[in-house]
């Protein structure tokens, strides 16, 4: 029975190829990161870093307690849903670097009771991404 020698080189360059594709993948899972904060109490301002490569969109909602009126956003706002105590912003032609959501509500805004999440599809691969900010 004859034996190949190349099997071990096969081995390790798929070895190799696949590990340089999960730390490609990996790379471009932490391109967009993002915290929740307050700089005034009646607000709440989503921090989103986007690094290279950028998502061409983004989502960004923004949860708040019921009863909690928003008298306005920065930028404006694509949707207020009062009933879901929600803020939502669709983000087109995004590029690295920082963007900020500002809202500004009708009494002091419990932050520890708020969520932000936001959702792109991943460059290359298309796959959804989800992240909630940080607190």
């Amino acid at each position: 029975m004859k034996t190949s020698r190349r099997r071990p080189y096969t081995i390790f360059c798929s070895s190799l190829c696949a590990l340089v594709c999960l730390l490609a993948t990996a790379g471009q899972a932490a391109a967009v990161s993002a915290r929740l904060f307050q700089d005034q109490p009646n607000t709440a301002v989503v921090e989103i870093s986007l690094s290279r490569p950028a998502p061409a969109n983004l989502i960004v909602e923004v949860f708040l307690p019921r009863g909690l009126t928003v008298t306005a956003g920065q930028p404006k706002p694509a949707k207020i849903d009062r009933k879901k105590g929600s803020v939502r912003w669709l983000l087109k032609d995004t590029g690295p670097g920082t963007v900020q959501l500002r809202l500004v509500a009708d009494r002091p805004v419990p932050l520890p009771d708020c969520t932000a999440l936001i959702r792109y599809r991943q460059p290359g691969s298309g796959t959804l991404i989800e992240i909630t900010a940080q607190q």
